[in-house]
């Protein structure tokens, strides 16, 4: 589940009652009885306006790595190293993403990768493949 205080504007979630479909957050709000909701909106231009609890965070994979624009090339480990300008992530295990910077950072999902770069780079993660 994701916590609040983890989302901002422009994060990728999911909703797994609409199956495989990648939603963006462009809303927040909290109802008087201090319950966030969140609204989002589908490539498709749906949009939802539901409950924190309804949304879920998508895992980071290669396929997601390319359509922000990373590009992949061969690491000295023997692993891959993604790169976008001079952000780096290190591929180190099968389904876990590295940034590394001074400090390495685990990241699973998607909208702590756009958090974390916003917060490196100051400027915002956005597709660049549709």
């Amino acid at each position: 589940m994701i916590q609040a205080n983890e989302l901002r504007i422009g994060n990728w979630v999911k909703m797994p009652f609409l199956g495989d479909v990648n939603l963006i957050v462009f809303g927040l709000a909290v109802k008087d009885d201090m319950s966030l909701f969140i609204q989002s909106k589908s490539s498709s231009g749906s949009t939802f306006f539901e409950n924190l609890e309804k949304y879920e965070p998508i895992r980071i994979t290669e396929e997601c790595l390319f359509k922000f624009g990373f590009e992949k090339s061969d690491h000295d480990s023997g692993g891959y190293k993604w790169y976008k300008g001079m952000f780096y992530i290190l591929e180190l295990a099968k389904d876990a993403f590295y940034c590394d910077y001074t400090l390495i950072f685990r990241v699973d999902h998607i909208h702590q990768l756009q958090n974390l770069y916003f917060a490196l780079t100051g400027k915002e993660l956005t597709l660049s493949v549709t």
